[in-house]
């Protein structure tokens, strides 16, 4: 999708160990969001059933689940996971100092593992339902002035920051 701050990384395969529960299906995923080192949302992903059907649900840190829509909401009640605190912990730690990261970890076998780490959460591109999803999600995110004009960059497929010399939000009238 052309991320501009993957742009430098050079492209790699990796091959990692195939995670599955005792009864043969993936272990639930969970997705969380952190924002300036502070946990602030829980995505619940989980594969159900012989059609291997992904349903999803979102918490807060005290694993209340919030009335946002998802294609496939999984069934009620969904336990948190055994080891959440710890696995809220390790993913503050894991990206301390970024304004925002994803950090997505499985618990299997009484073990906590790391899959993707990153700074685009379904690429940009996921629409929350309702709207207001966004908004508590924006509203946990300082964005400085050095990180928007990294965000005009970004809008505007352009891959040079140093090259605006006035950005729209700098401009001022005659």
């Amino acid at each position: 999708l052309d991320e501009i701050g993957y742009v430098t990384v050079p492209p790699r395969v990796i091959v990692e160990k195939l995670l599955l529960r005792d009864d043969g299906a993936p272990p639930r995923e969970l997705k969380v969001f952190v924002f300036h080192g502070v946990a602030k949302l829980i995505q619940n992903v989980f594969i159900c059933g012989p059609e291997r059907t992904a349903m999803a649900s979102y918490h807060l840190l005290d694993w209340t689940r919030l009335a946002w829509k998802s294609a496939h909401p999984p069934p009620e009640p969904v336990c948190p996971p055994r080891r959440l605190d710890e696995m809220v912990r390790i993913a503050e730690r894991l990206v301390a100092g970024l304004d925002h990261a994803r950090v997505d970890m499985y618990e299997c076998d009484d073990a906590i593992f790391v899959g993707e780490i990153t700074v685009y959460s379904h690429s940009g591109l996921h629409r929350f339902e309702p709207e207001c999803a966004d908004y508590l999600l924006g509203s946990h995110w300082n964005l400085r002035p050095s990180r928007m004009r990294a965000l005009w960059t970004i809008l505007t497929k352009h891959r040079r920051i140093a090259q605006h010399k006035h950005l729209p939000w700098q401009c001022r009238s005659p």
